[in-house]
């Protein structure tokens, strides 16, 4: 859908997610990137962050755009129920301990991504699924 309104829009993603979009037709305007890796434009500044995720625990990418202080969560920061629109408020520290980044199936990867986390100071945190967090504290 993006893509037809967009057609010049790029996917940025790791390289596992560029072979999956590639099943899904997306072949066009895919960026890979790696953790850790910086990526800016002339208003953005986007910092890579390696995110264990799906079934097999594969290597996927969370972004924060530092510029902004923006930390996009995908389903790390996941919130079940009627949140849609919502935006509560907590400190960087509990937000982090209620992902359950620390009780990932794979303990060194866990830890690994808690340490990552640690390391940026968002300012709000843009949910995949469920509220948002604006970071107080």
């Amino acid at each position: 859908m993006v893509l037809k309104e967009h057609p010049e829009a790029v996917a940025v993603c790791s390289e596992t997610t560029a072979r999956q979009l590639m099943g899904f037709g997306i072949t066009n305007n895919v960026l890979i990137k790696k953790p850790n890796e910086i990526f800016a434009g002339d208003d953005f500044e986007f910092q890579t962050i390696s995110y264990p995720s799906e079934m097999h625990m594969w290597e996927g990418l969370l972004f924060f755009e530092k510029k902004r202080g923006i930390f996009f969560s995908s389903d790390l920061m996941f919130g079940m129920g009627e949140n849609h629109g919502q935006v509560i408020e907590s400190s960087w520290d509990a937000a982090v301990k209620s992902s359950g980044a620390d009780t990932l199936p794979n303990q060194e990867s866990g830890q690994k991504l808690s340490s990552d986390l640690s390391e940026i100071e968002p300012k709000f945190v843009a949910s995949g699924h469920g509220f948002c967090i604006t970071i107080v504290g």
